[in-house]
């Protein structure tokens, strides 16, 4: 047993004044007897007085025992479970939920206090491995002292990241000996679980996004407690104009949710309104204006691609004659005409539209357009899509088709020197593709391609709550691990003191009824 608040123990201190005043209140006293008659009555009573001291001496060790048991109780008693390990390596959840605050305290201060209180029950010698989780990891200390554990703590502070279970799991075995994990989640684990943390009476917003087309913002918001909720939200622009929403969500729903503003302002701040545990995901920056909309640069004449990029709103688009060096730079690059990249583009994605050094040959016939299954495209039904005069570009290295025919692709796309880059020998005067609404789709997921779906930039200056708070299944359990148990590596007997106390009054309160 191990006692983590040793100035608990001052209630020892009374049992020597109990001592005192019982053996000073059951001093002996000489009586003189002058008659045999009252002698018999004295040696009756004495039978009786024997036990009542039997009593008494019964009635001061329970009083002593309940006072050390008082003592325990507020020292703060721990029992070291397990065989005792040369290296101990300590994991704690240092992501978003751990920001969640309880009765006036977060959960990530509570996890540390944990193992704070983990840490001095253990021996000097022993090798600690301190571990930061959340979406990745950050080993502090590796094989460090207890002391320079403890100094650690004092220093590190929790993320707004999720936490990410896979990276977890493969970080983990990386150490040996016993291992712990302190989290405010309920999770599978092959080691010792210290869980902080009772309550989670949260809403969140998930994401949030503007409908360019529709002129909406949609934005998610999850209730994660056991109980419907009514969240109180407000929405407001730049400019300090602000609209206030309501709805009602059940227990662990999360619900997509729809506000029209007037007009399209520059940034949209969602927030919600109720007090609960965790306050970093209250609020969601959704930006929308120019200012933060990629740029494309159309070089060169293409009257189909000029109109379909024009259709496009989520991008700052313009036509440019030809790029010169002075230029401002653009996000992605679209060279018409057979035009090349005289300039050192970097950090752009580049698509070119009639690439002579990439095609292949001439055919002359028609040919018939088709999607490749593989590609990022979303399922097209491209039947009665042709073009005359086909041309069929190279087969280039590490590049997947995105459109084909018979005889070889139409466009291709993939990395070149780090870069993103797109070809096309599309003949667009000799194909009815254009004409279809397929062609303005292919265009604006291909520019998705180019910006991994995300059409904005200038996002780091908005520290937005991340869409899940767990990623990874929290129920998985790898192969090759046992039965993960959920267990405290020290186990509380505190209350067990406070139970013993209690019995011990009881029995006090017992004797003392039988003794007077």
């Amino acid at each position: 047993m191990r006692l983590l608040n040793m100035q608990g123990l001052w209630p020892v201190l009374l049992i020597p004044l109990i001592l005192l005043l019982y053996f000073k209140k059951h001093q002996e006293k000489e009586i003189k007897i002058s008659s045999i008659k009252i002698w018999d009555e004295v040696l009756k009573e004495a039978e009786g007085i024997r036990t009542k001291n039997i009593n008494k001496y019964l009635l001061l060790f329970l009083e002593i025992m309940i006072v050390i048991s008082i003592a325990l109780a507020l020292s703060d008693p721990y029992l070291v479970k397990g065989k005792a390990e040369d290296e101990i390596t300590v994991f704690l959840d240092s992501s978003i939920s751990m920001n969640s605050v309880e009765k006036g305290e977060s959960h990530f201060q509570l996890a540390k206090e944990e193992i704070n209180k983990f840490l001095h029950t253990l021996k000097d010698d022993v090798r600690i491995n301190l571990v930061l989780i959340d979406s990745d990891e950050n080993v502090l200390l590796e094989r460090g002292s207890k002391k320079e554990g403890i100094d650690i703590l004092k220093k590190i502070s929790c993320s707004d990241f999720p936490l990410n279970l896979n990276k977890f799991s493969e970080i983990k075995s990386q150490f040996d000996g016993e291992k712990v994990f302190i989290t405010d989640k309920d999770v599978n684990f092959d080691g010792s679980v210290i869980k902080v943390g009772k309550d989670f009476d949260n809403l969140g917003i998930t994401y949030g996004y503007y409908d360019y087309y529709n002129g909406d913002l949609i934005y998610k918001i999850k209730n994660y407690s056991s109980k419907r909720k009514e969240v109180h939200i407000s929405i407001s622009d730049e400019e300090g104009n602000k609209a206030i929403d309501k709805w009602s969500i059940g227990p662990g729903e999360e619900k997509d949710m729809f506000f029209h503003p007037k007009k399209e302002k520059n940034v949209f701040i969602v927030s919600i309104e109720n007090e609960d545990s965790l306050s970093e995901d209250n609020k969601y920056t959704i930006p929308v204006g120019q200012k933060y909309k990629k740029s494309v640069v159309l070089v060169g004449d293409n009257l189909f691609f000029d109109s379909a990029l024009k259709s496009i709103p989520q991008i700052n688009y313009v036509k440019k004659d030809k790029i010169s060096s002075g230029d401002k730079k653009f996000d992605l690059y679209i060279f018409a005409d057979n035009q090349s990249a005289e300039n050192n583009i970097e950090d752009s994605g580049v698509w070119y539209l009639d690439p002579e050094w990439e095609i292949s040959g001439l055919k002359t016939r028609t040919e018939e357009i088709h999607e490749d299954e593989g590609s990022f495209l979303s399922d097209l039904d491209m039947s009665k899509t042709y073009v005359n005069n086909a041309k069929y570009l190279n087969d280039i290295k590490n590049f997947h088709p995105l459109l084909k025919g018979e005889g070889g692709s139409f466009m291709v796309y993939g990395m070149k020197k780090g870069e993103k880059v797109m070809y096309s020998s599309l003949d667009f005067n000799n194909t009815n593709f254009v004409m279809t609404p397929y062609f303005p789709i292919v265009i604006k997921e291909s520019i998705g391609w180019f910006f991994d779906g995300d059409y904005l930039l200038d996002k780091e200056e908005f520290t937005n709550p991340p869409s899940q708070l767990v990623v990874g299944d929290m129920n998985n359990r790898d192969a090759n691990e046992r039965k993960a148990v959920s267990y405290t590596p020290l186990k509380p007997i505190k209350n067990y003191s406070i139970l013993l106390a209690l019995v011990l009054l009881v029995m006090e309160w017992k004797v003392y009824k039988n003794a007077f």
